[in-house]
């Protein structure tokens, strides 16, 4: 019998796995990730590594779900202190450029890469990111009519 892990040592490794698939999913494309090169990337076994999240698919969900909040922090987070208006716009626009030119993700931005790759394939995944990609467009035009 295997020895029990904590909640928390759970959690670091779930995040691990997401952190590499992000790192991963951005060179490859969410697609080209698959559960066994990803699995010896970390060490781990194939079912260790998809026991965190039941599926490939939802592995993929919560590498998309990562990506996204990456750009919030990286993007959105630095400016919630600053009223709407033109200099907040501007302020936006020029973390926004920052984070393209600069990108976290080894193969450049994750969700522009993922618009592309799962544009034309149904299904829940391109569903998730049509709703960050409309949020952030939503929240750009807001911020275009207040400035």
């Amino acid at each position: 019998m295997s020895p029990r892990h904590s909640a928390a040592e759970a959690e670091r490794t779930r995040a691990r796995i997401v952190r590499t698939a992000v790192d991963e999913a951005s060179r490859l494309g969410l697609e080209g990730l698959t559960v066994g090169s990803l699995a010896q990337r970390l060490g781990m076994s194939k079912a260790g590594l998809i026991g965190p999240f039941g599926t490939r698919e939802k592995l993929l969900e919560a590498a998309l779900e990562q990506a996204g909040a990456v750009f919030h922090s990286a993007v959105l987070e630095p400016l919630s202190d600053v009223p709407s208006g033109r200099v907040r716009l501007e302020r936006l626009i020029t973390s926004w450029v920052d984070y393209l030119a600069d990108c976290p993700f080894p193969g450049g931005c994750f969700v522009t890469a993922a618009s592309a790759e799962l544009d034309g394939r149904p299904g829940p995944l391109r569903d998730r990111l049509r709703d960050i990609v409309v949020s952030w467009r939503t929240l750009l035009a807001s911020e275009v009519a207040a400035a």
